[in-house]
């Protein structure tokens, strides 16, 4: 954020923009540098939104996976799960940590996850399955897709975004994420 640097900084520096590694490239490295089966590599170069180091992450580190499905599950049942169960999912993503700058970013995180399954939500909506980030959840979305609307969709991706600002106006990252899942 250049406004919050000092000129003097600003002055000497330089902007270098980094761009999303195409699909096709990081498709390819996982199947011969990794040696990762075709579906495999396909369902992580989606879902790692041209980030190739996460593609990788997601291949090598079956627990930052597994954390990960945990997140986007959560997500996915909120729509099948009264308010009580969706409050009960928020105490078990964010488990015992505090109000703290970990918890910040680990809220953040969840938040992105959940943004991107909205943006699969709105794609299935008008049939472009073959942009979805998250491929291994098409069939679950397939079956929520006729519960909410295209209407509830916009607003639970506005909540997100509101979400995201909460967080930077240092709001208990706990409370956002319950205030997002009462909001469903």
């Amino acid at each position: 954020d250049l406004e919050t640097l000092p000129p003097t900084i600003v002055s000497r520096a330089q902007i270098l923009n980094f761009y999303p590694v195409k699909t096709d490239i990081i498709y390819d490295y996982l199947i011969e540098e990794c040696k990762a089966s075709r579906s495999i590599a396909k369902n992580f170069s989606r879902l790692s939104l041209g980030r190739s180091a996460l593609a990788i992450k997601f291949f090598e580190n079956k627990d930052f996976l597994g954390e990960y499905k945990i997140k986007a599950d959560a997500f996915l049942n909120f729509f099948s799960q009264d308010i009580i169960e969706r409050l009960s999912s928020i105490n078990d993503i964010m488990g015992k940590g505090g109000v703290s700058q970990e918890s910040a970013v680990h809220a953040k995180r969840v938040i992105e996850i959940w943004q991107g399954l909205v943006r699969d939500f709105i794609l299935l909506e008008f049939g472009h399955n073959d942009l979805i980030q998250h491929q291994s959840a098409e069939d679950e979305m397939k079956k929520l897709k006729n519960k909410i609307s295209l209407r509830n969709l916009l607003n639970l991706n506005r909540i997100l975004g509101q979400a995201e600002e909460n967080l930077k106006a240092n709001v208990n990252p706990k409370l956002v994420l319950e205030s997002i899942a009462v909001s469903i």
